[in-house]
């Protein structure tokens, strides 16, 4: 995120909306503090991956389906337990050291920089194929607990038949299908999550289960959808100006709002 105030225009044309457009967490953020404060008289929206910001851009959504479809599974040959693909091996939200004692009851095989095992990241797509066709179940877990923050891996990872288990800041249950995921902090800690995942690994009815929503719903990756969300509300402000609807400019705190109401947090200190 580039707040640099030297960037800024040096004059501002009437009605022209200034816009912060963001993607990462507030606790990857958190060195822009003073900067971001400095921003607050100049901008109207704040673009970003929140539920509350003006212009809602998330990493993907559910969508439903116009009418069921038929699924074809096969998770018999499913040898392997866990994976975990990750580069980032100290995090803010201190995931590594939920996967170091959930790895005290559960096999996970840990991919890229942190792990043991390899997978060419220019063919990322394979990878995810290879995951769906040896492992039951996928760690996707996020390098901050903050409000909101579900980023692309979880929705690229959920078109395909593996068992996402979640560690995140985010209602899961508000954005994902039923019965379509794992939330790892709804257990009380790693050995009580090691106990349902091998009651789900010896159960293949369990397991299918999981992959029935896909009947129902579908997964859009949205990333790179952000620029055309903005220009909606571009379309949608000019017009309620033309009908004598004025907008005003941002009257939220930025920095409380950015920061302080995302709650961020580690796991250990949950």
């Amino acid at each position: 995120m580039d707040v640099d105030l030297n960037d800024l225009p040096k004059m501002r044309y009437y009605k022209q909306k200034w816009v912060l457009y963001n993607m990462e967490s507030p606790a990857n953020t958190e060195h822009l503090r003073k900067s971001l404060q400095n921003l607050q008289e100049n901008i109207d929206w704040m673009l970003t991956y929140r539920r509350d910001s003006d212009i809602y851009s998330p990493y993907g959504y559910t969508k439903a389906n116009t009418r069921p479809k038929n699924i074809s599974l096969n998770l018999t040959n499913k040898k392997r337990e866990v994976a975990w693909f990750v580069s980032n091996c100290d995090t803010p939200g201190k995931r590594e050291d939920f996967v170091r004692e959930l790895a005290k009851y559960v096999e996970i095989d840990i991919y890229g920089n942190c792990g043991d095992f390899k997978c060419d990241k220019s063919s990322y797509y394979k990878c995810l194929e290879m995951v769906e066709t040896n492992y039951k179940f996928y760690l996707s877990f996020e390098n901050s607990l903050c409000k909101d923050y579900v980023t692309e891996k979880l929705f690229r990872v959920m078109s395909y038949n593996v068992i996402p288990i979640v560690f995140g800041g985010a209602e899961y249950r508000e954005i994902l299908p039923p019965n379509s995921f794992i939330d790892a902090l709804a257990f009380k800690n790693p050995r009580e999550l090691s106990v349902h995942l091998k009651e789900i690994s010896n159960n293949l009815t369990l397991q299918m289960k999981y992959f029935e929503w896909k009947r129902y719903y579908s997964i859009v990756d949205n990333i790179s959808n952000g620029l055309c969300l903005l220009c909606d509300k571009l379309i949608e402000t000019n017009l309620n100006s033309q009908n004598g609807h004025h907008t005003t400019k941002l009257k939220r705190d930025l920095i409380k709002w950015w920061f302080d109401d995302a709650n961020c947090t580690s796991w250990s200190s949950l």
